[in-house]
């Protein structure tokens, strides 16, 4: 039997005056960054309202996805 380990990132910055458009790009360069650590950093899943989506499908739509995953205050 192979065994695969799993990584998982949880995030949680809490309020702040920053839109999802400044958030999406330093994300998509952090994720871009560890998949080239390693080949398995490069398989995220991205929770869009309580459903998982493939990052990279995404990928050009991620500050809208970001968006929506914002709770109103």
């Amino acid at each position: 039997m192979i065994y695969a380990p799993e990584y998982k990132i949880y995030a949680s910055w809490g309020p702040r005056a920053e839109p999802p458009e400044s958030i999406a790009p330093r994300y998509l360069a952090c994720t871009d960054r560890l998949k080239q650590i390693h080949p398995a950093y490069d398989n995220w899943i991205f929770n869009l309202k309580g459903k998982p989506k493939k990052f990279d499908a995404l990928r050009e739509t991620l500050a809208a996805a970001i968006a929506a995953n914002v709770r109103p205050r």
